[in-house]
């Protein structure tokens, strides 16, 4: 016991394994991808796409309040009886509302669908009504999933998160491949692992639901997140609307095309997310202690984030720029040399992540929101210029410019809250030499017609060895670091 508490109070054992956790889900999406590729076409992917960005929405429908056990938890911590008691008002709260915009989205679900595809003719039932179900499961799993990150609970969130990738996993294979039900199968699938997970978290948490509802616990936290509302809504709106864009402008074939690209690199998005999920924690306790005394230790934090995010680029790219010998359906393969771009996406957006931080241990979400609001605007803006003229490599643009904005107008406003000391040549340098390498490399390669597989080995092989080295000193330093507990 003392052992497996030892691990969980490391920053960077409990980021490697959050970061495992996270990326499992993704990386066997990605392995069974060209099998899913060999049945599906790009429309017949793109219509799969656009139903699980439908369905995305419903992260909505508690009003994002998880968002807030994130942060209230840290009020309550001490107080083991009130905590659980907050966290049982939180979430069947959070039942309550999303079984109400289940029903709402049942009765609607049609005239919403005949929005969202303006160019195919895509029936609701069953495939949208799956969908709904599956995000309306999952969305209230997330707050005890929540609850348990912040309690460090590594293992009991692993048990979790491993079941339902397998259950969800099992089924979409069971029924896409032996019962040939198409997309039907995949989000079936979905729908029947999610639901045993689900079930048998209300079976062995069920002291957790109460129907006496306490003002003092849900309205501050309510109020937390119905300001911080409108960023997730924008977030959201700049990392979905991108495929309503393409299957207006362009057609539903390129929104698969355009889905398979993102899926290749999703896994840094989730190599990134696990690592600010688990490293949250921490650089928060530093922001309470004092950023002047903890210092070297946010500094190392900071470094290695952007460490893992590169070497997680790089290592899509040694995939992508290879997808040739995994996709056999020669009708995706276009999107081969839009690899190294559309790893920049994801890459960026660790900046986002990154340099909010003191917006969000501060609670400013009302400049959070602002900044995003400024960003997406100027996204949906080009996206009109550059996809006609561009197609998907204009989406990607977009995106990154997207992105960047954001990066700057949270540095300024996090330094007037608090000087964080930010070492800016790793957290900004380290990205640009990465990028500019690959560009430099692929452009060498192209003009002189070698192989872009064999581009994708070598500069995995000297960027990711490079950082390692650059690295692992301070990799070492957190590994062998220990939080000292406040004794109370």
């Amino acid at each position: 016991m003392h052992s497996l508490k030892k691990f969980t109070n490391n920053p960077v054992l409990g980021s490697l394994f959050l970061t495992g956790l996270n990326m499992l889900p993704v990386a066997i999406k990605f392995i069974l991808l060209p099998f899913y590729l060999m049945v599906l076409d790009p429309t017949e992917y793109g219509i799969l796409a656009l139903i699980y960005i439908f369905s995305s929405l419903y992260e909505f429908s508690n009003l994002k309040i998880q968002t807030a056990v994130q942060t209230y938890y840290f009020d309550y911590n001490d107080e083991p009886k009130k905590l659980k008691e907050y966290l049982s008002n939180i979430l069947s709260f959070s039942i309550l509302l999303s079984g109400l915009t289940t029903l709402v989205l049942g009765l609607t679900g049609g005239i919403l669908f005949s929005y969202i595809f303006t160019t195919v003719n895509v029936s609701f039932y069953p495939n949208g009504l799956y969908a709904i179900l599956a995000s309306f499961m999952l969305v209230n799993l997330r707050i005890y999933y929540s609850y348990l990150k912040n309690r460090k609970a590594l293992i009991e969130f692993a048990s979790y998160s491993m079941s339902l990738v397998l259950f969800k996993i099992g089924f979409q294979v069971l029924f896409l491949f032996g019962f040939k039900m198409g997309i039907s199968g995949i989000l079936l699938g979905d729908l029947i692992g999610t639901a045993l997970v689900f079930i048998y978290f209300l079976l062995r948490k069920y002291n957790l639901i109460t129907f006496h509802l306490k003002k003092k616990y849900i309205q501050p936290s309510l109020k937390y997140s119905f300001t911080l509302l409108p960023f997730f809504i924008v977030l959201w709106s700049s990392q979905k609307i991108d495929r309503f864009y393409i299957e207006r402008l362009l057609d539903v074939s390129y929104v698969g095309k355009y889905a398979v690209l993102v899926a290749v690199t999703s896994l840094i998005a989730m190599v990134i997310d696990g690592a600010s999920t688990a490293f949250r924690p921490y650089l928060f306790e530093y922001f309470k202690k004092g950023v002047n005394e903890h210092k070297k230790e946010i500094q190392q934090l900071e470094k290695v984030f952007m460490t893992m995010g590169i070497l997680a680029a790089s290592f899509i790219i040694a995939l992508g720029l290879n997808l040739d010998l995994f996709i056999t359906n020669e009708k995706y393969l276009s999107i081969i040399e839009l690899v190294p771009l559309a790893v920049m996406v994801p890459l960026i957006f660790g900046w986002v992540i990154l340099l909010s931080q003191q917006l969000i241990y501060s609670k400013q979400a009302s400049k959070i929101s602002l900044v995003s609001w400024i960003s997406l605007f100027v996204q949906l803006v080009l996206y009109y210029f550059f996809i006609p003229v561009f197609k998907l490599e204009g989406v990607l643009w977009v995106n990154i410019i997207g992105n960047f904005i954001m990066c700057v107008f949270f540095y300024f406003y996090g330094k007037k809250l608090f000087p964080v000391p930010h070492q800016l040549k790793y957290i900004i340098g380290l990205p640009l030499l990465f990028f500019g390498s690959v560009c430099g490399l692929q452009y060498i390669f192209s003009s002189q017609g070698w192989s872009l597989n064999i581009l994708g080995l070598i500069q995995f092989l000297i960027i990711g060895l490079s950082l390692m080295l650059f690295s692992f000193k301070d990799i070492k330093s957190i590994f062998q670091s220990k939080l000292k507990k406040k004794k109370v």
